[in-house]
């Protein structure tokens, strides 16, 4: 979400997790009461946190529930550069060219590095 992965953003919980490699919609369940509905979230811990972790947790609820989640749709990464929201290689080049110290992008120079590298990305970067 953002910038940076939820783990980045909150590594203690990470480490407190129990749904590490979970999506956020594998997390989430929709409840329903009289007059609407809204998201349950079913994050599993290790163990009870401490008062300053539960501010932590809080932030992460926040966050995730500052989103406008939809039914049925599935969460992923979409590529608002491109036509359809589908990354493609050039714009990709391109993004990096326009600012190529800029944090946001870091993953694609990490793409565009392995790829050059012979890791058997090649054919799949188009």
């Amino acid at each position: 979400m953002g910038d940076r992965p939820l783990m980045d953003k909150f590594p203690r919980l990470y480490s407190l997790s129990m749904s590490k490699g979970r999506t956020v919609s594998e997390v989430r369940e929709w409840v329903y009461f009289e007059g609407g509905e809204a998201f349950n979230w079913q994050l599993l811990w290790r163990r009870h946190m401490f008062e300053w972790e539960e501010v932590l947790r809080q932030q992460l609820v926040n966050l995730i529930s500052s989103v406008e989640w939809k039914i049925g749709e599935p969460d992923g990464w979409v590529w608002e550069r491109g036509n359809q929201n589908e990354y493609n290689a050039k714009l990709g080049y391109e993004v990096l060219l326009e600012d190529p110290y800029h944090p946001q992008y870091q993953w694609l120079k990490e793409v565009w590095a392995l790829a050059s590298k012979g890791n058997g990305l090649e054919g799949n970067v188009k």
